[in-house]
């Protein structure tokens, strides 16, 4: 899969899977993204209570699954059994993922971003078990890493030196981005398509990975010049001419049996 209209050196990256169909950093969201041949899936990473590495992005499970309460206070023995929302916010019968467990199941030529969010006080444990889990199931060159914490990519650059990282700038307050910058050195940043153009005119040299675009419609208004890669929310916005949305549109048999929910026999409840 390849986009019309864009440069073959931009790459095209799966944010959380498949959002825009599927629920965030579900099985079936990065299986499907993956059958659609995207040049990597990003997957946001953060440790439970027990150090299990599993695929979730809030702080809170409030807004996209059947709990509550802060992700890091529980264990997986705790989260495993949560059901996943989908897109338009009801239940699904997809459940967490924990890293350990995607990797092996993905197809061999899988490439990856992992977006580490790490707090302080878990920091040294995230970078171990992520460094665990790359050299148990993956080579290094068939993964990123990007993280808006500083700390934690400086300690990603030393015990694992050859893998890209990139640090993911935030709009609250751009004036702080050059010294971010400076401390880390990351390979790129990440940051919100519309802030493109201010990231440009810093004039860094460092490439960007785009992410934000709200649909097909965002990407056609977007400047490329300095970006490496682009994420987002469903593959096919890259074709033309522009599928009809809806899950319902899209063809299951791409989609592996271990990716569907087996209490559903592949079916939603």
């Amino acid at each position: 899969m390849r986009p019309n209209s864009f440069s073959p050196g931009i790459k095209i990256w799966a944010h959380q899977g498949t959002p825009a169909l599927y629920p965030e950093n579900s099985w079936i969201g990065f299986a499907y993204a993956a059958a659609e041949g995207v040049d990597a899936v990003a997957c946001d990473v953060q440790l439970t209570a027990d150090g299990e590495a599993v695929l979730f992005h809030d702080r809170y499970l409030d807004r996209t699954t059947n709990a509550c309460g802060l992700f890091a206070d529980y264990t997986w023995p705790e989260l495993a059994g949560i059901r996943l929302r989908w897109p338009q916010g009801h239940l699904s019968s997809h459940k967490l993922v924990r890293l350990a467990d995607l990797l092996p199941r993905m197809p061999s030529n899988t490439r990856y971003c992992f977006n580490l969010q790490s707090l302080p006080v878990s920091r040294e444990k995230m970078v171990s078990r992520i460094r665990d889990l790359v050299h148990s199931y993956l080579p290094e060159t068939a993964v990123e890493l990007s993280s808006s914490d500083p700390a934690t990519l400086l300690r990603l650059a030393e015990i694992m030196p050859r893998i890209p990282t990139h640090l993911i700038l935030d709009s609250f307050d751009p004036s702080r981005w050059p010294a971010l910058v400076n401390l880390c050195r990351p390979a790129g940043v990440s940051l919100h398509y519309r802030h493109h153009a201010r990231w440009l005119a810093m004039d860094s040299g460092i490439s960007a990975t785009l992410g934000g675009f709200e649909n097909p419609a965002a990407l056609e208004r977007t400047q490329w010049e300095g970006v490496s890669a682009i994420l987002i929310d469903d593959p096919l916005w890259l074709l033309s001419p522009s599928p009809s949305p809806g899950e319902q549109d899209r063809p299951l048999t791409k989609i592996p049996h271990w990716a569907l929910p087996v209490s559903a026999g592949g079916k939603e409840l």
